[in-house]
């Protein structure tokens, strides 16, 4: 017999290959068991419109279900908000000062910080003074339209597992106009499926929100999950390089193109 599978259940299945993710993964992220996932996307199960919601947030995908009503603010005058079943991205508070110190204390952390063009700063913060000082410094930056910085929050534990960092950058002799993405994860979090499950929740918001084509992030380890998950959710393979303020170099950042996907 032929099961007439929802036609939502197998975009969201579609989605779930896109991004590299197998059922097990998902079910884990959402805290379900992997035959749960199974049997909706076989047709076998029919999804309650709670799990059709928890997944398709999970993917960053509230663009299936809400996209029609949602118009795209200025993230400076409102402060854009992410959220899945599992993380939630909202604005870095004083309040997560010693969450965010185990991610930028930990050496395991460090090699997927991305310091180019920071004059100095390395994101190896070691003590609690000087974590909240950077808190406040981002908040500052935020206020006169520097970037954006997200606190990555794990809802199972309601800790602050890491932070993204994006603002809007001109085009120089050697990469084109973006957003460029800073990524900071507390080390066990840097998996394929968290990385894929986090980025997801607000990678097609992008250009919009900082009116750009193009989104560049740092490549890093070619053989690492983070890589590997860029990839999936579409980055290209080839590195380019950027052009710090002070005519420095920096290599191995690799671009989406909104084209792309068009």
């Amino acid at each position: 017999m032929n099961r007439r599978v929802n036609p939502l259940v197998e975009a969201l299945k579609a989605e779930r290959k896109r991004l590299g993710l197998t059922q097990t993964e998902v079910a884990s992220l959402l805290g379900i068991p992997q035959s749960t996932i199974g049997r909706i996307e076989a047709g076998i199960m029919s999804p309650t419109l709670e799990s059709v919601t928890s997944i398709a947030s999970l993917f960053g995908k509230k663009i299936l279900l809400s996209s029609a009503e949602r118009k795209t603010e200025d993230p400076y005058t409102q402060f854009p908000i992410f959220e899945s079943a599992r993380f939630l991205l909202r604005d870095v508070k004083e309040s997560d000062l010693y969450d965010l110190l185990e991610v930028y204390s930990d050496p395991l952390s460090w090699p997927y910080f991305n310091s180019d063009n920071c004059h100095g700063d390395d994101f190896h913060y070691l003590t609690a003074e000087r974590m909240l000082r950077a808190i406040k410094f981002w908040n500052f930056s935020y206020q006169n339209r520097y970037f954006v910085r997200w606190a990555i929050v794990d809802r199972r534990s309601g800790k602050a597992i890491g932070t993204i960092e994006v603002f809007h950058r001109k085009a120089d002799e050697e990469a084109p106009e973006c957003a460029l993405m800073r990524l900071d994860l507390r080390h066990d979090y840097e998996e394929s499926p968290y990385v894929t499950s986090i980025l997801s929740l607000l990678i097609e918001e992008l250009y919009s929100l900082f009116e750009t084509e193009n989104i560049l992030t740092k490549a890093f380890d070619k053989d690492g999950p983070r890589f590997q998950s860029l990839i999936h959710m579409g980055f290209g393979a080839r590195c380019v390089s950027i052009i710090g303020d002070r005519n420095e170099r920096y290599t191995g950042y690799i671009c989406r193109k909104k084209a792309d996907f068009s």
